[in-house]
């Protein structure tokens, strides 16, 4: 079973493997808590590498010389592409920043956290099915079938992966004004701030990210480490 939970988090199973699993997670109750552990531990893990890099990068910038460290860290990039983590940011610290290019090396999907929860809700269900489109990497459906659970039934955390879906897709706009009308629940609250901070960034509103951000760093959640180390590269 613990080979299931690896696979099913790290993205392995087919959409087929995925709904017999996730069967198997209604029907089991200690199942879906060393799930919900499994994710939760695969969460910190990639936040935790994330901030190992941010450390490097803060500590890196600005450098002489790029053209030189290409080939140098070309390995290094490739390796923490393998573990999952964006190796753009060795690119970003080897050339003058954009907001666009500390955006790339900042974001990444917020991981699905709802799915163990959905006891209820049938393999037909929308809900379920934008869920699935979620953990697949499809977006698009994923966006379209939470917004409609947002606008429809008020549902704020849906509005919260529906915006992510948004930003996946690149339609910040559309993501930022979902952002401004949210009101989600007190666990979701950080984590919307920072994506709202992001989705300023990458429309280069800097003034309005820096804001967010701040709040986010006086928070004691995991992401106000990533605030710290984002903020000084927001005041150029």
């Amino acid at each position: 079973m613990e080979d299931k939970i690896d696979r099913f988090v790290n993205k392995q199973m087919n959409a087929a493997e995925r709904l017999a699993f996730l069967a198997e997670i209604e029907a089991d109750e200690s199942l879906r808590e060393e799930l919900a552990f499994a994710q939760k531990v695969k969460a910190a893990a990639t936040w935790k590498a994330r901030t190992e890099m941010k450390s490097f990068l803060a500590s890196r910038v600005p450098l002489a010389k790029p053209k030189r460290l290409i080939s140098k860290w070309a390995a290094a990039a490739a390796l923490l592409l393998a573990m999952g983590v964006i190796g753009l940011a060795f690119w970003l610290v080897n050339r003058a920043q954009s907001p666009e290019q500390i955006y790339m090396a900042f974001y990444q999907t917020h991981p699905n956290l709802e799915m163990p929860s959905l006891r209820g809700e049938e393999e037909e269900s929308d809900l379920f099915q934008a869920y699935l489109a979620y953990d697949n990497g499809d977006f698009k459906q994923a966006a379209a079938l939470f917004l409609v659970d947002y606008h429809l039934n008020d549902q704020a955390i849906s509005g919260f992966y529906g915006a992510i879906s948004l930003m996946e897709l690149e339609q910040f706009e559309d993501a930022l004004a979902l952002w401004e009308e949210l009101a989600v629940p007190q666990a979701y609250q950080v984590p919307s701030a920072w994506y709202h901070a992001l989705t300023l960034l990458r429309l280069d509103d800097l003034e309005q990210a820096r804001r967010l951000l701040d709040q986010v760093e006086e928070s004691t959640h995991p992401l106000a480490a990533e605030a710290r180390r984002l903020l000084p590269l927001l005041r150029f």
